[in-house]
C-alpha cells in the first residue's frame, strides 16, 4: 500500500469532481483496495460505529452520514466520538456541533479532515467522505507552571507576601508572591501555579487590568477564583437567531436558538422563562404548533433561517 501511494503523482486536475482534494481520492483508492482484500470490512466497521454513533439531530429525519471527532481529550485515550448528521448541512453547521465535543468551551476551534482545514463558511459538507476524522483544534491555553517559577526567579531578591486562593468547589492553596509585582502577573501567576486554564476561570471582585502593586493587600488576602458553566451553551445548532416573543398578546422575552435546533427545544427554552406557567398555544408566523409535538422538526425545515417573531399563549 506504501508503495502505491509512493507511485501516486496526480495532480489537482486529475482528481475526478467527486473529491475536493488529493488526500480524499487517495483514501478512496485506499478503500477500494482494502475492498477487495476483505470486501466484508466496511460492512463490519459500518455495523460497530452505527451502534456507537450519537445521532446528534435524531428530530431531522433525513439522510445522514457518520463522522468521527478528535478532541484534546479523545486523543489521549486513543478513541473518537462517532456522530450521525444530516447530509444537507452546511460546514457553518457543523462547527457549531462540534462545539457540543469540545474540551474547552471558552476557547475558540477550527475543524481539519485528511489535513485541509474545514473553512467555517455555507458551503455543503457533501465532500467530506462517510467515516472522516474532523480534527477539533483548539486555541487552549494548557496549564503550565513555567511561568509562576520564571516570575519568583526574577523576582527572588523582594520581599514575598502569602495569599490564599480558592477555586470554588476544588481547591484552596496559599501561594507566595513578590510584594513589587503588579496583579495582572499576579493573576497570571495563580493561573500557573494552581495550573489551571485561564480562559475557564475567572478571579472574584478583582480587576485584571489593575496594574497596582501587590504590596496593597494584607498578608493572607484571600481570593475567590470561580469556574465558568458553559453547559447552557452547548445545545445550539446551526445558525444562532433571536425569537422575540408576545406572552399572551403582551411583550415577551428574546429566546436565542439555533436554526438547526426543534421546535421542542424553543418551547421548553420559553417555557423557562415564564416558569412555572406552561405554554398552551405556540404560534410562528400565523402558523399553530402543538405543545405535544410527536413529530418534531427544526427551524430550519420550516422555513426559519432569521430572527422571527412568535405569539405564546400560556
Amino acid at each position: 500500500m506504501n508503495q502505491m501511494m509512493m507511485n501516486m503523482n496526480y495532480n489537482n486536475n486529475q482528481i475526478p469532481n467527486q473529491f475536493h482534494n488529493i488526500n480524499d481520492f487517495h483514501q478512496n483508492i485506499i478503500n477500494q483496495n482494502m475492498n477487495q482484500i476483505n470486501p466484508n470490512m466496511n460492512q463490519i466497521n459500518n455495523f460497530n460505529q452505527n451502534n456507537d454513533a450519537e445521532d446528534v439531530l435524531p428530530y431531522i429525519n433525513e439522510p445522514k452520514i457518520l463522522l468521527k471527532f478528535s478532541t484534546i481529550s479523545t486523543i489521549k485515550k486513543g478513541k473518537y466520538i462517532t456522530v450521525k448528521l444530516p447530509k444537507s448541512i452546511t460546514k457553518s453547521d457543523l462547527y457549531s456541533i462540534a462545539k457540543k465535543y469540545q474540551a474547552d468551551y471558552y476557547s475558540n476551534i477550527i475543524l481539519s479532515c485528511n489535513n485541509y482545514l474545514i473553512k467555517e463558511d455555507d458551503t455543503s459538507i457533501e465532500g467530506i467522505p462517510e467515516g472522516s476524522v474532523i480534527n477539533i483544534i483548539e486555541d487552549m491555553d494548557f496549564p503550565d507552571g513555567s511561568y509562576y517559577k520564571l516570575l519568583m526567579k526574577n523576582n527572588k531578591n523582594y520581599q514575598k507576601i502569602p495569599l490564599i486562593f480558592e477555586v470554588l468547589g476544588e481547591i484552596t492553596k496559599t501561594i507566595e508572591f513578590p510584594k513589587n509585582i503588579t496583579i495582572p502577573e499576579m493573576i497570571k501567576g495563580a493561573f500557573s501555579n494552581l495550573l489551571i486554564n485561564s480562559k475557564s476561570y475567572r478571579f472574584n471582585n478583582i480587576k485584571s487590568n489593575d496594574n497596582s502593586k501587590l504590596d496593597i493587600f494584607p498578608v493572607g488576602k484571600r481570593f475567590t477564583i470561580w469556574k465558568l458553566n458553559p453547559m447552557s451553551s452547548h445545545w445550539y445548532f446551526g445558525k444562532l437567531i433571536n425569537a422575540k416573543t408576545n406572552y399572551n398578546k403582551s411583550p415577551g422575552d428574546i429566546i436565542s436558538i439555533g436554526t438547526l435546533n426543534s421546535i421542542k427545544q424553543l418551547i421548553k427554552e420559553i417555557e423557562l422563562s415564564i416558569y412555572p406557567n406552561k405554554i398552551k398555544k405556540l404560534f410562528i408566523e400565523k402558523n399553530e404548533f402543538l405543545i405535544n409535538l410527536m413529530n418534531d422538526s427544526s427551524l430550519r425545515s420550516l422555513g426559519i433561517n432569521e430572527n422571527f417573531e412568535c405569539d405564546v399563549e400560556y
